[in-house]
C-alpha cells in the first residue's frame, strides 16, 4: 500500500513539474520575439510556408453586403519578385501560373473573427479567367 501511495505521489509531482518547466520554456521563447504579433499564425494556404512575424498573404477583397469575394495571391515566400516556393491550389492540386490566384468567400463570424472559404483557383473554378 505504501509503495502504491509513493508511486501516485511521484506521478502527480512529475506531471506538475513537467507543466511548470514546459510553460517556462514557452515564456522564454515568447520574450525573445519582442515586437512580433503573438497571435497564432497559420501557414500560407498556397505553399505551406510558415508565416513569420508580420508576413501576410497578399490578397484583394471585393466587399459585398454580407460577405466579400477574395483573391489570394500568396505570401512573400511564393508570390512576388523574391518568391522561391511553388504555389499549389489546395482544391485541384495544380501548380498556379504567375498570373493565377485562389478565389474564395470571406465573412465575419461571431466575436469579430473572419472565416474564409476557398472555392478554387483560376484553373479549376468555373467562370474564372482560364475559360
Amino acid at each position: 500500500m505504501l509503495i502504491i501511495s509513493l508511486g501516485l505521489i511521484f506521478v502527480v509531482l512529475f506531471l506538475l513539474l513537467r507543466g511548470y518547466f514546459l510553460s517556462s520554456k514557452s515564456r522564454a521563447i515568447r520574450s525573445d520575439r519582442e515586437g512580433v504579433d503573438d497571435r497564432k499564425k497559420l501557414p500560407c494556404i498556397l505553399c505551406g510556408s510558415p508565416l513569420a512575424g508580420r508576413e501576410r498573404i497578399h490578397s484583394t477583397a471585393f466587399k459585398g453586403e454580407r460577405d466579400s469575394i477574395v483573391h489570394l495571391y500568396g505570401c512573400p515566400h511564393c508570390y512576388g519578385d523574391l518568391a522561391t516556393e511553388v504555389r499549389i491550389c489546395p482544391i485541384c492540386g495544380k501548380r498556379l501560373p504567375a498570373e493565377g490566384y485562389l478565389m474564395g468567400r470571406m465573412w465575419d463570424k461571431k466575436r469579430g473573427k473572419r472565416h474564409l472559404h476557398v472555392s478554387g483557383c483560376t484553373l479549376c473554378r468555373p467562370g474564372s479567367m482560364s475559360d
